[in-house]
């Protein structure tokens, strides 16, 4: 499975909506470290997109 964030104040990320990447949802804005529950950092769309590979050519 692939993620990827998308900042909407700064693109919107039309070449993963174009190859078919899911949207999962929005970010809370804060750090991994942050200490409060307000955003301190700009809220991101995340979206992700699945991989399956075939193993052993089944």
């Amino acid at each position: 499975f692939l993620e990827t964030f998308i900042d909407p104040a700064r693109s919107r990320g039309t070449c993963y909506r174009a190859a078919n990447w899911i949207p999962l949802g929005l970010t809370t804005g804060r750090g991994k470290d942050s200490q409060s529950k307000k955003p301190n950092r700009s809220i991101k769309e995340v979206l992700g997109y699945p991989v399956c590979y075939k193993m052993g050519g089944n």
